[in-house]
């Protein structure tokens, strides 16, 4: 299984994805994946991310376009082909755990009851799930737009 990492908030008969990422390793020094969530303002972004690190510090962080770590314009699509196949397998970890009728019919990503019995209660109306992610990954959320983080 993919690792991943993800925040819900219990709503009245739902669970909202706010924060969620799945990644696998590429190498020794880089992973791919998606990175998903809630951005502000109702906005709902689900992004392919590869990140190269060194140690516990992302030396290329690449999200839409954008190397974050030198500011330079990098297109995900110009990665190896196996970045592309890992981000399409987070994809799946991502839509295996969400409700794919409310994501096509409100762009709401919603936790399958299911896969909620799994979940850590966190707070009064949070869960937390997966593994806990690399130091190096640290900036993902932040980077990707997202307003909260696993």
């Amino acid at each position: 299984m993919m690792n991943y990492s993800g925040l819900w908030e219990k709503r009245e008969g739902r669970t909202i994805c706010r924060a969620f990422a799945a990644w696998e390793k590429l190498s020794e020094t880089e992973v791919a994946g998606v990175v998903a969530g809630y951005a502000g303002g109702g906005t709902f972004i689900q992004e392919n991310f590869y990140c190269e690190f060194s140690g516990a510090t992302p030396v290329k962080l690449i999200i839409d376009f954008t190397d974050h770590i030198s500011g330079e314009e990098c297109s995900f699509d110009d990665l190896d082909n196996n970045a592309s196949e890992l981000a399409d397998q987070a994809l799946d970890v991502l839509m295996e755990l969400h409700d794919q009728d409310s994501w096509e019919d409100a762009e709401q990503l919603l936790l399958l009851a299911d896969n909620a019995e799994e979940m850590e209660k966190v707070e009064m109306d949070l869960l937390k799930g997966g593994v806990k992610y690399p130091d190096y990954l640290e900036s993902l959320f932040e980077y990707a737009g997202l307003t909260a983080k696993p």
